[in-house]
């Protein structure tokens, strides 16, 4: 077979390393939840800029090493980089809706950021809008930050969860 067809061969390899590459994402993708937990626990923000720009930039150096085009590398990691954010938000969606289960779905359209908001006493003014006022009890307060699709538009979004029993 190999010596009667030598293209069949080579295709035969890539297949090979095809299934290694598929198995390596699927295990990236298991470490990203992990990683996901972990900064929900300690209210880290989904997304890290620097760490993301450390990775590509030693991802590039050592794909040098290997005779890999830059860009080459920039974009497929970009790709892996994406799929463990959106995995991540995925998880903490899934977090906010166990929290309050009939607060609205956050819209997957960019990367977000939980930020705990600390209060002073038991009962903390929150100004929803001009208008209305409300006393939050005890409750953790989230705000939820994104980019939004417009730069002009506004990025905030005030989430009040529901009391745990």
């Amino acid at each position: 077979m190999t010596s009667e067809n030598p293209l069949l061969a080579l295709r035969e390899k890539i297949s090979a390393l095809d299934e290694k590459l598929l198995a390596l994402l699927a295990e990236r993708r298991e470490l990203a939840v992990e990683v996901g937990k972990a900064k929900l626990l300690s209210h880290r923000p989904v997304r890290d800029i620097d760490r993301e720009l450390d990775l590509l930039e030693g991802l590039i150096t050592l794909g040098k090493a290997h005779h890999l085009d830059a860009h080459y590398i920039t974009r497929l990691f970009q790709l892996i980089i994406e799929d463990s954010v959106l995995t991540q938000q995925a998880l903490l969606q899934q977090h906010l809706n166990k929290i309050n289960p009939h607060s609205a779905r956050i819209a997957f359209s960019a990367p977000k950021v939980l930020i705990p908001i600390l209060r002073r006493a038991s009962m903390l003014p929150v100004t929803l809008s001009n208008s209305l006022k409300v006393a939050a009890p005890n409750l953790p307060i989230f705000l939820i930050r994104w980019k939004p699709a417009r730069p002009t538009m506004p990025s905030y979004r005030l989430k009040i969860p529901a009391p745990v029993p």
